[in-house]
């Protein structure tokens, strides 16, 4: 019985001791896991991906554009990008489409500017959400005002749209 008690009294010490060092194990833990997390997403943003030309048209203005085009791209992977391209009377013009669009999208990933291949800014840029009910992919969209124009980009997937618009439109 005596042996019982000490092993208590043991046991009741070591608790802190564990404590402590599992705490000073936590952020470790912590540490590496955000570092993989770092990893995982520096290695997804630096994949390229190469896309493929599927078709190509003149597409319906909508909002206020007098002229729209359209390109469908496919990854290698089969996830397809399509790109709209609408063309307005003048860059207020293209500003408020873009805006009414933003408008109309179900969450706002970020917004910011649009920078051409010198890193002059061209105009406003969005990521954006629209979801089409619980059965369907939300569809991601990508998009930006360039003088009179706004480009629109479009898929199921952000990294694969940011990917494309890097390559595409550096």
């Amino acid at each position: 019985m005596k042996q019982r008690i000490g092993l208590r009294r043991n046991s009741r010490k070591a608790r802190p001791a564990v404590l402590v060092l599992a705490l000073l194990w936590l952020p470790s833990i912590c540490s590496g896991i955000r570092t993989q997390e770092a990893s995982a997403q520096q290695e997804h943003a630096t994949a390229h991906h190469s896309f493929k030309e599927v078709s190509t048209g003149k597409a319906g203005p909508t909002g206020g554009a007098v002229e729209a085009s359209v390109h469908s791209y496919e990854s290698e992977d089969g996830i397809v990008v399509i790109q709209l391209r609408e063309w307005y009377k003048s860059p207020s013009d293209a500003r408020s489409g873009l805006d009414a669009l933003t408008k109309k999208a179900s969450r706002i990933i970020k917004q910011g500017t649009k920078n051409d291949a010198k890193g002059r800014v061209v105009g406003k840029r969005v990521e954006l959400v629209f979801s089409h009910g619980h059965r369907v992919s939300p569809e991601m969209v990508i998009a930006w005002a360039d003088g009179d124009t706004v480009v629109r980009l479009s898929s199921t997937s952000l990294p694969l749209l940011l990917d494309f618009e890097n390559q595409y439109y550096p």
